[in-house]
């Protein structure tokens, strides 16, 4: 029996076994020379000497252990079709015990025997055929089984087999935690944890299972539901559960009304109504707007929509996506009471004189895009003092592309080789290494964010490769810079 299939251990094989391998390697020796070969044998195994019969046994069982006691049990992982014989004569001449045997091999005459023995019990084989009363064959589904009796019927057999919670199970704390059995049919539950547990061993749901553990078992009947019904489901039990479990179901199977209620907490559901808002605006604009992620996905989708209905309270009661929703509507008449939502879009937005903290609060919180125009002196005041250098070197911005544009000299620069390192100090001296180039009439160096970042500062920028590893920001800047 192979040692894996019953989950134990690897044991040391009955030297024994060995007498009948050289039978096998020297079918006409006489017993009196087998013997005197199993007893060299044996000595030089236990002495670990090399020559070419221990050579041989290594051949057929490798890596196997020897022992002089026999444990009812004779593990055969790892041996050969003739170690495997060797195992099964050893076990019809020298054992009393009921053998059942797990054989992988190509049929053997010692197999005859077997069948023929009083002692067999069971033969478990793939491409074996044995002169068997009874013979069970896999039906191709999971614990279906076909008996077929000599000269007779052919009964179908189904095993239900009831797994057992693990006692240090642990629940999965998210839906990528989720490893699901093959289970089609499961047991009532008797507390959460063996719910949860059932839930998952479902291959593909149980409906019935789950509407009988809904208001007990929420979660374990939300694991449990199929695909068909997982919005109804949401629909009755989804305030019960964490908006992470709703990655579980396919999300574009939601009524609109159930899919911005969702988007309201997950962002993925709230990428899926935007798209369905562009694809049918009216569908939308023709109802009262009451929800924030409906606000959110209409202001931004400004393009979509002839004319825009006022969303502005709705969404700032819940103001989603607010960078993105604020960048998107910088240069429309809703801006000035849209950025109330956020203090530093709306300190940018009404053009205050900033102190330092001010211009590196906007700096980390708003899309350069809206503060480019800033960048040059805002940046000369951060650069002047060790607090300020200090900041600017954990920023992570794409400086290369912010500042070609704006007519630096490497002199305005020379402060930040006293910067702490840093993603910020990094980006800042590819700015610094592409305007000294520039200056000096050279070609500027590998850039340190991307590799061609330092070529925005000239008058022609190379081809660039269309896809990078590097920063994406710079490398659309290049891109850009090429189509001019």
């Amino acid at each position: 029996m192979d040692g894996d299939l019953i989950g134990l251990p690897m044991t040391p094989l009955p030297y024994a076994i060995l007498r009948y391998w050289l039978k096998l390697n020297h079918p006409r020796l006489s017993s009196m020379s087998i013997e005197d070969r199993f007893t060299k044998l044996v000595s030089d195994i236990k002495s670990k000497s090399s020559n070419s019969l221990t050579r041989k046994v290594l051949n057929d069982f490798p890596g196997r252990k020897w022992s002089k006691h026999f444990h009812n049990i004779i593990d055969t992982r790892s041996i050969s079709e003739r170690g495997g014989e060797a195992a099964l004569l050893f076990a019809l001449e020298e054992s009393d015990l009921p053998i059942v045997v797990d054989w992988r091999w190509k049929h053997v005459k010692s197999l005859e025997r077997l069948v023929s023995d009083s002692r067999c019990r069971l033969v478990i084989g793939e491409s074996v055929e044995l002169d068997l009363p009874f013979k069970l064959t896999s039906g191709g589904d999971q614990g279906k089984f076909n008996l077929e009796m000599q000269g007779r019927l052919s009964l179908p057999i189904s095993v239900v087999h009831e797994a057992k919670m693990p006692v240090d199970w642990e629940p999965p704390k998210s839906p990528t935690e989720i490893v699901r059995g093959k289970a089609t049919t499961v047991r009532n539950a008797e507390n959460e944890l063996e719910a949860l547990w059932l839930a998952i061993q479902l291959e593909s749901g149980d409906d019935v299972w789950a509407d009988k553990h809904e208001m007990e078992y929420p979660l374990a009947s939300w694991i449990a539901t199929t695909e068909s019904n997982h919005s109804a489901r949401w629909r009755r039990i989804g305030i019960l559960l964490d908006p992470k479990w709703a990655d579980l179901a396919d999300l574009r199977n939601f009524d609109d009304s159930d899919l911005a209620d969702l988007a309201t907490v997950d962002d993925a559901a709230l990428s899926i109504l935007i798209e369905r808002i562009r694809s049918n605006p009216l569908a939308t604009l023709s109802k009262e707007i009451t929800e924030p992620s409906v606000a959110t996905a209409i202001l931004l989708s400004r393009e979509w929509v002839e004319q825009m209905p006022d969303v502005i309270d709705v969404w700032l009661s819940q103001p989603l996506r607010a960078s993105e929703v604020l960048r998107h509507n910088w240069n429309e008449p809703e801006i000035s009471q849209l950025v109330g939502a956020c203090m530093h879009h709306k300190i940018l937005h009404e053009n205050q004189n900033l102190d330092r903290e001010e211009m590196l609060a906007i700096m980390e919180d708003v899309h350069h895009s809206l503060w480019k125009s800033n960048a040059g002196s805002w940046l000369s005041v951060c650069l002047s003092s060790s607090m300020g250098r200090a900041a600017l070197s954990m920023l992570d911005l794409p400086w290369p592309a912010i500042l070609w544009d704006q007519g630096l000299k490497s002199d305005e620069l020379v402060l930040v080789h006293h910067m702490p390192e840093g993603i910020g100090k990094e980006s800042l001296l590819d700015v610094l290494d592409g305007i000294t180039a520039f200056e000096q009439g050279m070609n500027p160096p590998i850039g340190r964010c991307h590799p061609y970042a330092g070529w925005l500062f000239q008058k022609a920028v190379p081809i660039v490769p269309l896809e990078t590893e590097h920063n994406l920001d710079v490398h659309l800047e290049l891109h850009r810079r090429l189509q001019q």
